[in-house]
């Protein structure tokens, strides 16, 4: 999703929506006002996929699932992850979120202080397997390291890719971007400075 405004208003109405319902923080509703429960899931689960919020929308998916086919005990177990997840979602959200709404710069927009930018080739190849590491478990503060990076550490990518990551990073579709940084990772997954030479008897195992 591009449109910055339009993903805010998304994130901040699934935020709203879900703090506002029964299900938030508490247990499950008793079987008589199920009905109504159901119709808030479904909708938060549309809102949680509109705002690109993967994992939340496929536990909204078996949340409503479970509560429609009167799976108590499963409804209850995926609840009590969705109430994690909601929490480590907003969390995690709420500085960018609150500075797009408030109409002040985000914070990949603030100036870099040089004790934030990565300088050094080793501390941007760093930074960049903090970001990796971050994308593959969905972890919305990736958002924040991509912010730190420079433009010159996403060079090799070519204009065309690393504008696409960007995208993908601030529309959460992380997937997409890890796919983007693969090619800048890709066999760094070591330490950039070789470790003090070892007896020949030793050396035959060590890494390239």
């Amino acid at each position: 999703m591009g449109d910055k405004a339009l993903f805010a208003r998304l994130l901040n109405q699934l935020f709203s929506e879900w703090l506002s319902s029964e299900l938030a923080g508490q247990a499950l509703p008793a079987e008589g006002p199920r009905a109504q429960a159901i119709a808030q899931v479904h909708r938060l689960r549309g809102i949680a996929g509109n705002a690109g919020a993967e994992s939340a929308h496929r536990l909204f998916g078996q949340l409503e699932e479970a509560l429609r086919e009167s799976r108590t005990l499963e409804a209850s177990r995926v609840l009590q992850a969705l109430q994690g997840t909601m929490t480590l979602l907003e969390r995690h959200a709420r500085p960018w979120l609150d500075a797009q709404l408030s109409g002040s710069a985000a914070p990949r927009r603030a100036p870099l202080t040089l004790a934030e930018t990565p300088r050094s080739q080793a501390e941007r190849a760093e930074t960049l397997l903090e970001l990796q590491r971050l994308l593959e478990h969905h972890n919305l503060r990736a958002i924040q390291v991509l912010q730190r990076l420079p433009d010159a550490a996403l060079q090799p990518l070519g204009d065309a890719v690393a504008g696409q990551l960007r995208q993908a990073v601030e529309g959460l579709r992380f997937d997409e971007a890890l796919a983007c940084l693969k090619p800048l990772t890709a066999g760094r997954n070591m330490p950039t400075h070789r470790p003090p030479a070892q007896p020949r008897h030793e050396a035959q195992g060590s890494l390239p």
